[in-house]
């Protein structure tokens, strides 16, 4: 409904056609990106993990949490999230031991051989470390 409301008469130019906008800016930065590099490689957050429900009042947390995965969705591009090990805990934030961390593999349009084949890639090489046999701390 709202999607049929901001094409209507006098939103289109306000709403759909900034963000087409913005969208090709997106995809033009990862084509430069993409002369330089095969894949970009990335955290998937930009935090730990939290514990189940500790964002039920924060509505807005999974809009802020998806801000390094979003722009390659954005732009159509091949991706995906790998588990790449556990976080440590620190002196000031203890129950921070045992979230999962996990990384992006971002490759361009039509490039999931590729970002699956590095993935595969990653995961055998890293399946006989401890990490791989622990589960979160949830």
């Amino acid at each position: 409904m709202f999607g049929t409301h901001a094409l209507s008469s006098g939103y289109y130019d306000q709403y759909y056609n900034k963000a087409s906008k913005v969208r090709s800016v997106i995809i033009e930065d990862f084509k430069k990106a993409f002369e330089k590099v095969d894949v970009i490689i990335a955290p998937t957050s930009p935090s730990l993990a939290l514990p189940v429900g500790a964002t039920k009042d924060a509505a807005m947390f999974g809009e802020i949490a998806d801000v390094l995965v979003e722009p390659s969705s954005i732009a159509g591009l091949s991706g995906i999230n790998i588990p790449v090990g556990f976080s440590q805990p620190k002196a000031d934030r203890p129950l921070d031991e045992g979230l999962p961390i996990g990384m992006q593999i971002i490759g361009t349009q039509f490039a999931e051989e590729k970002v699956l084949q590095l993935a595969y890639h990653y995961e055998q090489q890293t399946q006989n470390e401890d990490w791989r046999r622990r589960e979160p701390n949830l």
